[in-house]
């Protein structure tokens, strides 16, 4: 019809039935931003010609009133029954004008959430803040839903919870994955959250007051297409959610999922070529060479992988686990004498700890030398003839080994600190920029946990991130002035050519992340390639804050150096948007210590790429 036509190739952002039956679409950057068709096929277009107050619309929502309020990238536009248009943006008290959703509260006024600045309450012509003053750690809000057992509601603000009453937010802790929470649904005493990798349940009153009661996780192996996406808008319909994942649509029933954990079987004991029987019992000679156990599951579901592990304790020292097979068979070749059980256990991936066991004991026959008095005697009598000798060429095949790791590491060293030196001198005013970066980051991995050799690799990759640099012509990274459009594209190129200089550099896993990623934002508007949250390698997160630090500590072409207060502000206010928040806290901890002393003074630093940042 006339619509599809009208938005062949748009970029959608989203849909929605109103109580009339009108279709509206919101689209991205588009010469039509918010149309409506009715249930005629008539359409009505609305832009920014008509009232919009910005024509990146991101969400709709219908008030109570019929009206249609309109998230944007500037603000709020609210179009009447009669078509008028009343709009609010950062000159009517949304200082943070980028909408991320809305929810129309039992008093009748709009609740806004913001890229950054909260929630804007919205009632007649008056706007009302609720944030960072009333106990919200993070400005970003990317769901509300009202909690329909209580007065309050639950918010969240990108990785963590909220609940929210009376003018107050109370930081609610739970188990969950690593990640924002995309979506929020009350129902049943329990509240649904839905994250990159499917739904949790919780008990909504052990959350709340605290008594707890353990989570329940709906993911992959129940059937889930694919993973999740932030900022996409789900629907339900007769007690089911349609949701939106990176492989299709997924349907959820908010019912629990049984699966039937399989049996299973220890099929055959051979011995040297002769079966015996698998149950109960086995008895081996004292001259058997191999002795071979077949298993399998009895039964499977096809929606459902198998897990098998086994062990034959007494000889083995871990479980041998094999995921998504339903038979196997395991050897054991001159099996010393002794009594030994082996354990064969069947599970479902998902749950562990829910499985079905069985086992047989396998008693094979001792000779001579495996006789208890035996043994002591001959560790006796060997340990004395060789024990010196051991010790002596294990000490010199160790000496020897450690002093060739350490030339080879000096050199790796060596000639990445070079290499960090001649980055640096590609720029005059980035002089121990790189150096600077490779110290805030080693001292983030120490923070964060990582081993001695972790922190060490991080550091040598973070001399690297910025060797992209020597690709963008001395025209361009030297210019004293304000950089063009073009010119900045050029700039925003270096992360890219850093890459791809690195990729095969096979010494230090993970070095061409570094240069590759370390502009990527947490919210996926970064470049060069819009990685969002956990897609963002590791290393290259770590590098963006401990980059965005420096870069903002001291004194660069147009500004000079932020002060101790505004650094942890931007960096607050950073988090969760530009920087991974799980990092943030702990480079403010730098700060707060002392470690990442702010400079206040010196020579300007860094190009117009860092002052785009």
């Amino acid at each position: 019809n006339d619509l599809t036509e009208m938005y062949s190739g748009v970029r959608v952002r989203s849909l929605m039935t109103d109580s009339s039956g009108s279709l509206w679409t919101a689209a991205y950057s588009y010469t039509y931003p918010v149309s409506c068709m009715d249930k005629y096929g008539n359409i009505t277009s609305y832009d920014g010609e008509s009232g919009l107050i910005n024509t990146n619309v991101r969400t709709l929502c219908e008030l109570s009133d019929g009206s249609i309020a309109v998230g944007t990238q500037g603000g709020v536009s609210i179009i009447g029954k009669d078509g008028a248009i009343r709009s609010f943006g950062s000159d009517d008290g949304l200082e943070n004008d980028s909408v991320l959703c809305f929810l129309e509260a039992p008093s009748g006024s709009l609740l806004v959430g913001s890229d950054g600045g909260g929630i804007y309450e919205i009632n007649g012509d008056s706007v009302t803040c609720h944030g960072f003053s009333e106990g919200l750690s993070e400005g970003v809000v990317l769901r509300m839903i009202k909690d329909t057992d209580g007065g309050g509601y639950f918010v969240s603000a990108g990785s963590s919870l909220y609940y929210w009453e009376n003018n107050a937010f109370r930081k609610i802790e739970i188990k969950k994955g690593a990640g924002s929470i995309f979506d929020l649904y009350d129902r049943d005493g329990k509240l649904w959250i839905l994250q990159n990798n499917g739904i949790i349940a919780f008990d909504k009153k052990g959350i709340l007051d605290g008594s707890g009661g353990m989570p329940v996780e709906y993911s992959f192996e129940h059937g889930l297409s694919g993973s999740l996406n932030a900022n996409t808008w789900n629907m339900t319909d007769d007690g089911r959610l349609y949701i939106s994942t990176r492989s299709g649509i997924s349907i959820f029933g908010f019912e629990p999922v049984e699966n039937v954990l399989p049996k299973g079987i220890i099929n055959d004991v051979n011995i040297d070529g002769e079966t015996v029987s698998g149950h109960g019992k086995v008895s081996v000679g004292k001259d058997a060479g191999r002795v071979t156990i077949d298993f399998s599951a009895l039964s499977y579901t096809d929606t459902t992988d198998i897990g098998i592990s086994y062990i034959l304790d007494g000889f083995d020292r871990e479980e041998t686990v094999v995921i998504g097979e339903k038979s196997g068979s395991i050897s054991y070749t001159n099996l010393p004498g002794g009594d030994y059980v082996f354990r064969l256990k069947i599970f479902e991936p998902a749950s562990p700890e829910n499985a079905n066991v069985y086992s047989i004991s396998v008693e094979k026959e001792m000779k001579f030398y495996e006789r208890p008095f035996f043994l002591p005697l001959l560790i006796i009598i060997i340990t004395a003839a060789s024990v010196g000798a051991v010790l002596l060429i294990s000490w010199i095949k160790i000496r020897n080994i450690r002093k060739r790791q350490k030339e080879y590491r000096d050199i790796v060293e060596q000639s990445l600190k070079t290499f960090a030196k001649a980055i640096d001198a590609k720029d005059q005013y980035t002089n121990g920029h790189s150096f600077r970066v490779a110290e805030y980051s080693a001292e983030l991995a120490r923070r964060m946990g990582k081993s001695r050799l972790e922190q060490e690799n991080i550091y040598y990759i973070a001399l690297l991130h910025d060797i992209g640099k020597i690709g963008i012509p001395d025209s361009i990274l030297k210019k004293p002035g304000k950089l063009t459009d073009e010119e900045r594209e050029i700039i925003h190129r270096h992360p890219l050519i850093g890459g791809e200089i690195l990729k095969d550099f096979t010494a230090l896993e993970g070095i061409a992340d570094g240069a590759k990623y370390h502009h990527e934002r947490y919210d996926g508007t970064g470049y060069c390639e819009k990685l969002a949250g956990k897609d963002i390698p590791e290393v290259a997160r770590i590098i963006g804050v401990a980059d965005t630090y420096d870069a903002m500590s001291s004194n660069r072409v147009y500004i000079k150096a932020f002060s101790n207060d505004a650094i942890v502000q931007e960096l607050k206010d950073c988090s969760g948007t530009q920087l991974d928040p799980e990092v943030v806290p702990i480079m403010l901890d730098m700060i707060k210590d002392g470690f990442a002393p702010i400079k206040t003074e010196g020579s300007c630093t860094d190009s117009e790429d860092n002052k785009a940042e």
